[in-house]
Parts: structure tokens; C-alpha cells; sequence
């Protein structure tokens, strides 16, 4: 009688890893679809100026002089009472659109300077 030997199949099972890339792919499709809605669109000046973003206050001024503290949206009368609040040494980045007038971004500045803040800075985009 011949003896046959057995042969063993190897059996992976795949479907823990594609339940894991799934929600990987599904974690990234919805956490950037939520990035993207908190973004304040501005489009900013050019300048020769290398500019810093880190450690400070934003104030954003959209076209339309829409204007942001952070990301919540204030008035020209309640910016102030809001600047009160927060600590004096820290530097102030004023991102205003290039299209708003300068009459805005004065009645902003003027707001900063009478809340009792000594540095701001115009934030502009670096021209290559």
C-alpha cells in the first residue's frame, strides 16, 4: 500500500486586516472633511517677509471684513471685549485678505492697541 502523505493548506485569514484598513481610510475621509470646514479662507498679501505663525493670537479679516478671533466669528465692537480677556504678552498675527480695505485693518489695529496689546504683526505670503 502506498502512504500517501497529508498535505496542511495554510489558511490566512485577511479579514481582520481589511476591516483595519478600512477604518484607517475611513478615519482619514472624515477627520479631513472636518479640517477643512474649520479653515478661515483669507488670501493673503506677498511680501519679501519670512512670517511666523507659532505661539500667538490669530485675528483673521475675510473679504467681505468678516472678522475671527481664532475660529469664532466676532464684531468690530466685541473684538475688544474679547482681547480683554487674554494675556497681554502674547504677539498678535493680523491675517487680513488683500482685498479688504484699509480702513478695516485700521479699526482693527486701533481695537488691538486699546485692549492693551503692544506687539502685532501683519502676517503676509512669502513671495518666492
Amino acid at each position: 500500500m502506498l502512504d500517501i502523505p497529508k498535505r496542511r493548506h495554510k489558511h490566512f485569514d485577511l479579514t481582520p486586516l481589511v476591516d483595519i484598513v478600512f477604518n484607517l481610510l475611513l478615519f482619514f475621509i472624515l477627520s479631513y472633511q472636518i479640517s477643512e470646514y474649520n479653515r478661515i479662507e483669507v488670501s493673503l498679501p506677498e511680501s519679501n517677509i519670512v512670517s511666523s505663525k507659532e505661539n500667538f493670537l490669530n485675528i483673521y479679516i475675510k473679504s467681505d471684513n468678516e472678522i475671527y478671533l481664532e475660529k469664532e466669528k466676532v464684531s468690530l465692537e466685541s473684538l475688544e471685549k474679547k482681547l480683554f480677556g487674554v494675556d497681554k504678552k502674547k504677539s498678535i498675527n493680523i491675517n487680513s485678505d488683500k482685498k479688504v480695505s484699509v480702513e478695516v485693518l485700521v479699526k482693527v489695529i486701533e481695537k488691538i492697541k486699546e485692549s492693551g496689546f503692544e506687539k502685532f504683526n501683519i502676517i503676509t505670503k512669502y513671495k518666492k
